[in-house]
């Protein structure tokens, strides 16, 4: 349990320190308008690091921190369900205990991804203050919209990552048999070899 939510917050930390920047890029372009932002990926890249400095390549880690939970959260429920290491499991029980478990990790993390695409999108607008911080952002949706409103959008995105999670872990768990049976074949072929 907390072996497997350990290695997962830590690939996603990783993850996040190494694709944030591409990630902050990419909404920039997604969230701007083409007279704005013209140019294309490198010509935002630019834009941020001039705007913000090169660590502007980085807004919304603290947040993308608290979402190294999802892939920590995710293995844990999933290793529970599965009863990984000691058997593999059936390919129906593969995909739906990943989507439980993805679906789980979602909902719980969702308020740290809008709080993270709401501090990538406030950089490209030039403001007179400071940006606002995670706990300001998930604070003002709250008291413009009410608590649920944290949650705004979370079907789709539950959609795209439950379907995802569940399709990679039935897929990765039926090539684990195969490879494992290929290998035991070879394995037997050498044995029974007759020596010249």
């Amino acid at each position: 349990g907390s072996v497997a939510l350990l290695q997962g917050i830590c690939a996603g930390i990783g993850v996040q320190v190494v694709i944030l920047p591409i990630d902050m890029v990419v909404t920039r372009l997604q969230s701007t308008r083409r007279s704005v932002q013209s140019g294309g990926f490198f010509q935002v890249l630019q834009s941020i690091v001039k705007r913000q400095g090169f660590f502007g390549l980085w807004s919304g880690i603290k947040p993308g921190l608290f979402l190294t939970l999802n892939p920590g959260i995710t293995q844990m429920i999933l290793t529970r369900l599965t009863g990984m290491g000691q058997h593999i499991p059936s390919a129906a029980k593969a995909f739906w205990s990943a989507a439980v478990a993805k679906m789980v990790a979602g909902t719980v993390t969702y308020p740290y991804t809008r709080a993270k695409v709401h501090m990538q999108i406030a950089g490209a607008v030039p403001s007179q203050g400071a940006a606002p911080n995670m706990a300001q952002i998930l604070s003002s949706i709250v008291q413009e919209s009410g608590l649920i409103a944290l949650f705004d959008g979370l079907p789709p995105q539950l959609v795209n990552g439950v379907l995802k999670e569940a399709i990679l872990n039935m897929m990765r768990l039926k090539i684990a048999v195969v490879i494992k049976w290929t290998f035991s074949q070879i394995s037997s072929r050498a044995r029974f070899r007759p020596s010249c």
